[in-house]
């Protein structure tokens, strides 16, 4: 079987995989590391009526938080592009029993399935990972539904570590 694809990413296929990669138990781990600095380690550096009240540092560290949130769910994306244009770039990807193969303009890649440790499949994109830190974005608009039901399929027979969400 071999599936062959013609696609560019945008900016919006990279915001839905950087939300899927950083998930809400990362985001969780995150606001329990602030919460815990604002509630435990910046009061017991002093009493607060020398300075900035605890309360005020509490609610900003809150506050910029958020902030990351935002840029990662909404222009992480867009930057990513700018800073990279190669990744925008159209790119051909054929998708067989023996891995993946990928072509674009500036050059090509092959991967084994057994190079592949993990994939994350959703209803609108399909995260493979080479490792723990490093991922690979195919958006489901690249795809016929027939296409997208049999790569589905093949990732979960060559790849053990295969979520749904």
């Amino acid at each position: 079987m071999e599936i062959k694809i013609r696609f560019s990413r945008t900016a919006e296929d990279f915001n839905k995989a950087l939300r899927l990669r950083f998930s809400w138990w990362r985001w969780a781990a995150i606001v329990t590391i602030v919460l815990f600095l604002g509630v435990i380690v910046i009061p017991s550096l002093g009493p607060s009526d020398k300075g900035t009240p605890h309360w005020i540092s509490i609610m900003t560290m809150i506050i910029v938080l958020y902030l990351i949130r935002f840029y990662l769910r909404n222009k992480a994306g867009a930057r990513l592009l700018k800073k990279n244009p190669n990744l925008g770039r159209e790119e051909e990807v054929t998708f067989s029993d023996d891995g993946i193969r990928a072509v674009t303009a500036t050059g090509e890649s092959k991967g084994l399935w057994s190079n592949y440790v993990k994939a994350t499949i959703t209803h609108d994109i399909i995260l493979i990972y080479p490792n723990n830190t490093v991922f690979l974005c195919y958006p489901r608009r690249a795809f016929t539904e027939e296409e997208y039901a049999s790569l589905t399929a093949l990732i979960k027979a060559s790849i053990p570590d295969t979520k749904e969400r």
